[in-house]
């Protein structure tokens, strides 16, 4: 398995995840605070995708 850089696309989508959890966890934030860890594992897997997919 070879690790790459992360595109900007893969990394702004993870961000934008990350933001929303850390923000739902300072702010209720009707749906979303409720599920703000779960939004913070997606924001890592959708990184960790981005590691493993190959970049041009």
């Amino acid at each position: 398995m070879k690790l790459h850089a992360p595109s900007t696309w893969w990394f702004i989508a993870s961000l934008i995840f990350a933001l929303v959890a850390v923000i739902s966890a300072l702010t209720p934030i009707p749906h979303i605070t409720a599920y703000g860890v779960w939004i913070a594992i997606l924001a890592y897997v959708v990184l960790v995708i981005g590691n493993l997919a190959p970049t041009q």
